[in-house]
């Protein structure tokens, strides 16, 4: 699990997913930037410049301003919601796996078991073969042997079979390849505990502890703050507040008035 923990590109991504979300909600708590712009505008030719005007202009959005309160409780319930949904990949990927090398070391000691009870009936065949030869078994009991035998070396194929597949499946959750893919799993799985854990009230703890039911009200919550934004929003999408100068210069016959307004 661990393994898994570190190397799963999965779960490397669903933790990237939580820097963007985090990345967001930093982002919402600034304040705009207001946009500063400057021009010059004129009338005549270079030479004879009869007319000339310097504007400059502040703008800054009043909306942004006032709905920075409700932005920002939205960017926060999509971040919580992001680390919830990291959390429930990081246990989803422990339970897979965990239950991965379970079933990758049932299937080799399933393996193991029908080994040894091939061995057995390849004695037992050919004991029958030998018994058949003398005449103290009939043919009929001989093939029954001889059938089992086989029987049980097709089982034999499947399980090892299973048992790479299931290798694979858990070589693929811990993220490994190349070299790494030669590693061994136990022979047989731990012993069972002598007596089970008991626990009151199960419903009520995973429905007060499940992560994705706790990723469900978040999102239900970031909808509902989006809605009253929306609605606070939907018939002013965009107010701005403008402050500006501007500076005029007229020349005639080489003389220059300047008028400044604001």
């Amino acid at each position: 699990v661990q393994i898994a923990l570190l190397n799963n590109k999965g779960l490397q991504a669903a933790y990237a997913d939580l820097g963007d979300a985090s990345a967001d909600a930093w982002q919402a708590t600034l304040f705009l930037n207001p946009t500063v712009s400057i021009g010059t505008t004129g009338i005549g030719t270079p030479e004879l410049q009869a007319y000339e005007a310097i504007e400059g202009l502040v703008t800054t959005n009043i909306l942004a301003l006032l709905t920075r309160d409700k932005n920002i409780a939205v960017a926060d319930a999509r971040f919580r919601q992001a680390q919830l949904t990291a959390a429930l990949s990081t246990l989803q990927l422990a339970a897979e796996t965990r239950r991965a090398w379970i079933e990758t070391v049932a299937a080799w000691e399933t393996v193991g078991q029908l080994s040894q009870a091939q061995a057995a009936a390849d004695a037992s065949s050919e004991l029958a073969a030998k018994l058949g030869e003398t005449g103290a078994m009939g043919k009929g009991n001989q093939a029954r042997e001889h059938v089992f035998n086989a029987e049980l070396a097709g089982q034999a194929a499947e399980a090892r079979l299973a048992a790479r597949l299931a290798k694979e499946n858990l070589t693929r959750l811990m993220g490994l390849w190349g070299a790494d893919v030669d590693y061994q799993v136990p022979n047989r799985l731990p012993n069972l505990p002598k007596t089970l854990a008991r626990r009151d009230s199960i419903e009520a703890e995973a429905l007060k502890r499940r992560v994705d039911l706790q990723i469900a009200r978040l999102d239900l919550e970031a909808v509902a703050k989006s809605y009253q934004l929306t609605e606070a929003t939907r018939y002013v999408t965009d107010l701005e507040l403008v402050a500006g100068a501007e500076t005029e210069r007229e020349r005639e016959d080489h003389d220059t008035k300047v008028e400044t307004t604001g």
